[in-house]
């Protein structure tokens, strides 16, 4: 009985996710040949602004990703990254503006414990959640659990998660480990784009190595490469790591010409957050 339980929920999550909001439009920004992927765009955002009452949203944003580059977005906490990692996710709907986004979309979102897990699934069962709808998981319209199985081994085997095992819970892993099993979970899912917001938060030194040595490697590697926008506070992990890079401030979002591309010129855009009016 418990075992169906569990399967029943798995089910409905599995459901739940796969109907979302319907925030954006799918499939436009991903409909090219083959032959444009790399540097082609994975998203669009055009005039995008989110109200929210009482938090810093988004107001006009402009912004395209490409395929096959990280677009590093810096700023101090709390100035709109997390509506423009919503939309990018497809999570949230513009209020006005266009969202142009992919079919396979990955997502690192801030809060692991509740965007990222599922608490009371298996390590098994949340990687479930995400790749489901992946060839490697299903045979047929059923999903392969043998499959899924090999792919969740290897995934905490490549991670070094400390768990007993796939079958281990999610509450009985350290916030650590938790974070390594969502960010490998999402380097497979991220077949167009990636949404990585603060990916190496609360990881040691030679799991935060880790996890920027995937990132770099994730648009690099292959013909038809993703896009990841990575969102942080860490201006370090930006600059090491972005190809191009904009701040975030009070929720417009301002692109970071190549020139001005060092910690002084970004660092002051960010601190400009704390004392520049609300426009």
């Amino acid at each position: 009985a418990a075992a169906a339980g569990s399967a029943r929920e798995l089910a409905e999550a599995m459901s739940g996710e796969a109907r979302g909001d319907g925030a954006g439009d799918r499939g436009g920004a991903g409909d090219r040949d083959e032959a444009d992927d790399r540097g082609g765009p994975a998203a669009v955002l055009t005039g995008v602004t989110v109200d929210s009452a009482g938090a810093v949203s988004l107001r006009d944003v402009d912004l395209t990703v490409r395929r096959g580059e990280i677009l590093g977005i810096a700023g101090v906490d709390g100035n709109g990254q997390r509506a423009l990692a919503a939309v990018l996710a497809g999570m949230v709907r513009p209020d006005s503006g266009t969202a142009v986004l992919p079919r396979e979309v990955g997502w690192i979102p801030q809060d692991r414990g509740e965007e990222g897990l599922v608490k009371r699934f298996t390590i098994t069962e949340n990687v479930a959640l995400a790749l489901h709808a992946k060839e490697a998981c299903r045979r047929g319209p059923w999903l392969d659990w043998a499959g899924i199985g090999d792919t969740s081994a290897a995934l905490v085997d490549e991670m070094d998660v400390r768990a007993g095992s796939p079958d281990a819970r999610a509450r009985t892993l350290s916030g650590g480990n938790q974070q390594k099993v969502v960010a490998g979970r999402e380097f497979l899912r991220a077949g167009e784009l990636l949404v990585a917001e603060s990916p190496t938060r609360g990881l040691d030194v030679k799991a935060t190595r880790a996890v920027r040595a995937r990132l770099a490697d994730l648009v690099r590697v292959g013909d038809r490469p993703p896009g990841v926008v990575l969102i942080s506070a860490d201006l370090d992990e930006v600059l090491e790591l972005a190809d191009r890079i904009a701040v975030m401030v009070r929720g417009r979002l301002i692109p970071v010409p190549p020139e001005d591309r060092d910690a002084t010129a970004i660092g002051a855009l960010m601190l400009s957050a704390r004392t520049e009016s609300a426009p």
